[in-house]
């Protein structure tokens, strides 16, 4: 037992490694358990790694039931009361109280102005039909037809969003998952009101993996405003902005300083205008905000909750629809359903159901029919796929018997598409329409092709010993520095493709990967790269979108992001990610993926990467002005760069090994040929080049010290 050992994240003994005799005789364990289990490993009954997970369960149930009776009942997790404090729901007293042990958490709860943050039941809890003296909950009231479907369900969104789903009648405060379990409201509405709840137990940020407010979740455009105000507004007007990485609700000041909440945003939400009443009023069918509601209502003498009157059933609408699965079902069961591509280039990648009805493979209409019909439980999903391939096939038929298209790299263009993006006029368009000009002269136009396939990125370089070598094997050999050419060959993955100028290819990054113009080990930077033209997935859409469009949303860097958009609007544009070719600025700017702010800091101040001869910071269409066209490829020159490694004091150059005879001409013949690189000849040099070792010290024997040889001075 005074072998093993265990490190503990908590308690007295936080991150210090404790012998399991030493854990067996804490405080933790009783005499009783400390002897029972002493008495069982003697008589072989448990193991060491059993008596261990047994220490270690019953050190964690401690410490849970220490945690929880220090800290306070938040809406989800227990609270510390440093937490309260820093959030000024307690005062300093108080604090001091807390921490000397003179008052409890359970007595400082019991303070209104206390327990209003921590669990806040101040939302709509349920209603009360006059005529029959009736309080019920808002699904109740739902059912029996007394509220229409979207007005109990805003109403049933803001109780989640504020913390609970309300029994009225049992007075009970439950999670989704339990208000389901519980039948307080009905499994068809599960989807939404956890999505609601989000507002309460937080948003994952999808980048940065950690858990954000409801406002900073809507700022970055994971949830829709008009989806968030209604929310915020209920949460504003029961208690507070709760803060769902401490698990409480926050005075709205300290709401401001945590950036969840934004004065801007408290002063519209405060505002009684028609643009701001999310919620319906059951009792005269006009727009409401949730305070109006709420000033409606009675607070129950019983419980305190409040109650919205109603002295009649709420007038149904003309029409209104009903679905069999919720939005939220359509996608969970479409994402989880794969289908292969019948079309050209796409028939080896499975997209999954979603992704499809998100995507230019089908028509507008289309989707938009189908997703109708599988919701209404019209069609299953076999019959959806059935369907999706039939036109697939069908336009896919079309389009290849059609002289109106072309195939390039990625994807066949229509005419239609080049016409839109103002890459061909009117004029071209009814001439291609009519059978008058084949489309592939107007494909070989210089003014088309710099959209399709970009004016040209840096394809490659050329140095004093070879004709040209592509940006990957410039890094090995050492001609480029690692960070300068992965930067190189980011901007080609988002201009469009990886260059192999030797053979003057153009490749996607997989492709490049598999030929070997690229290591494996920069693929996955490369695909991120890539993404600039493919497009990014907005995790919480679903849509396809932009990198100017991820930027906004902060789901990429915006140096990041600036210097990669920069490179597209010096070789033809900014990409369309749906089309995937080059736009002109005015259609990019139409189409919303580029604006006017960051289309002058692109021109003006965007200098994101290095030219490797002289180390200047410079813009991409700057360093392509420094490059030699060559065979229709442009190549950065390192002519005037050379090869240098690392001395004791400063770079030496191969020319000054070579006189030092240091290095041979077969040498120099490898390095410039590749065969070997800069790290390698600088392993096999080093003693030349930083030399071995000196004597470094000295070593007294009789007291085991370890000197420098200045200190040894000193002691004589």
């Amino acid at each position: 037992m005074t072998q093993a050992t265990v490190e503990l994240d908590y308690g007295p003994f936080k991150g210090r490694k404790m012998t399991l005799w030493e854990i067996i005789h804490s405080d933790y364990l009783t005499e009783e358990q400390r002897l029972e289990l002493i008495r069982q490993f003697r008589s072989g009954k448990v193991t060491i790694e059993k008596l261990l997970k047994i220490i270690i369960t019953i050190v964690e149930e401690k410490e849970a039931k220490k945690k929880e009776q220090s800290s306070f009942k938040g809406l989800r997790d227990h609270v510390p009361a440093d937490t309260l404090f820093d959030s000024k729901i307690i005062d300093k007293t108080t604090f001091d109280l807390l921490q000397q042990g003179k008052t409890t958490p359970k007595k400082v709860s019991e303070n209104p102005n206390v327990s209003k943050y921590l669990q806040g039941t101040e939302s709509i809890a349920g209603i009360y039909l006059e005529p029959t003296k009736e309080k019920m909950s808002i699904y109740q009231a739902m059912k029996k037809k007394l509220l229409r479907h979207n007005t109990g369900l805003s109403l049933l969104e803001a109780q989640a969003a504020t913390g609970f789903i309300v029994d009225p009648v049992k007075n009970q405060c439950l999670s989704v998952d339990e208000a389901v379990k519980a039948g307080l409201v009905g499994p068809e509405l599960h989807e939404k009101l956890l999505s609601a709840e989000k507002a309460v137990t937080g948003y994952k940020d999808p980048f940065t993996g950690k858990k954000i407010s409801l406002y900073e979740a809507m700022q970055k455009d994971l949830i829709l405003k008009e989806h968030a105000i209604p929310l915020l507004q209920a949460q504003m007007f029961s208690g507070g902005i709760i803060d769902p990485v401490k698990s409480h609700r926050v005075p709205t000041d300290v709401a401001y300083q945590k950036n969840i909440f934004s004065k801007e945003v408290a002063k519209t939400l405060s505002e009684s205008s028609d643009d701001n009443k999310p919620f319906s009023d059951p009792e005269t069918d006009e727009n409401a905000t949730y305070k109006q509601l709420k000033d409606k209502c009675q607070k129950d003498k019983d419980t305190g909750l409040y109650i919205l009157p109603l002295s009649k059933p709420q007038s149904p609408t003309i029409v209104e629809k009903t679905y069999l699965y919720t939005e939220e079902q359509t996608q969970s069961d479409l994402t989880n359903t794969q289908i292969d591509i019948p079309i050209e280039g796409l028939a080896d990648k499975p997209m999954n159901l979603w992704d499809v009805m998100n995507s230019n493979l089908l028509p507008e209409h289309e989707r938009q029919k189908l997703l109708e019909e599988y919701r209404s439980g019209k069609i299953t999903k076999e019959r959806m796929i059935i369907i999706i391939i039939e036109i697939m096939e069908q336009r896919e038929v079309v389009i290849h018997d059609s002289p109106l298209s072309y195939k390039t790299i990625r994807r066949r263009i229509t005419i239609e598409e080049l016409y839109n993006a103002r890459i061909i006029d009117l004029e071209t368009y009814n001439l291609l329409k009519q059978g008058k000009r084949d489309i592939r002269d107007i494909m070989e136009m210089t003014s088309v092709k710099q959209y399709l396939y970009g004016t040209g990125c840096v394809a490659g370089v050329t140095t004093d010993s070879s004709a040209k070598i592509s940006i990957y094997q410039a890094m090995k050999r050492g001609f480029l520095k690692p960070e300068t050419g992965l930067t190189l060959l980011e901007a080609q993955a988002a201009t469009g493709f990886i260059i192999d100028p030797v053979k003057n290819e153009t490749l996607t990054v997989d492709e490049a990967v598999r030929k070997g113009v690229v290591g494996p080990e920069i693929h996955d930077k490369l695909l991120s790269a890539e993404r600039a033209v493919t497009g990014y997935k907005d995790p919480y859409s679903g849509k396809v979108i932009s990198l100017f469009q991820a930027m906004k949303k902060d789901l990429v860097p915006e140096d990041y992001a600036l210097k990669m958009l920069e490179a597209q609007t010096a070789t033809g544009g900014i990409i369309d990610p749906e089309f995937q070719f080059h736009l002109p600025a005015d259609i990019a700017l139409q189409r919303g993926y580029i604006n006017k702010e960051t289309n002058e800091k692109l021109t003006d101040s965007v200098k994101g990467f290095i030219d490797p001869v002289n180390e200047d910071q410079l813009s991409y269409a700057d360093l392509l002005k420094r490059c030699k066209l060559e065979g229709g490829l442009r190549l950065l020159s390192l002519g005037d760069k050379r090869l240098t490694f690392k001395g004791l004091r400063k770079q030496i150059t191969m020319e000054e090994l070579i006189r030092s005879q240091i290095i041979d001409q077969q040498t120099v013949t490898e390095l410039n040929e590749g065969i070997l690189s800069v790290e390698e000849v600088s392993n096999r040099l080093s003693r030349y080049l930083e030399g071995t070792s000196c004597i470094a010290g000295v070593f007294l024997e009789s007291s085991k010290e370890r000197l420098s040889i200045y200190q040894a001075m000193r002691k004589t």
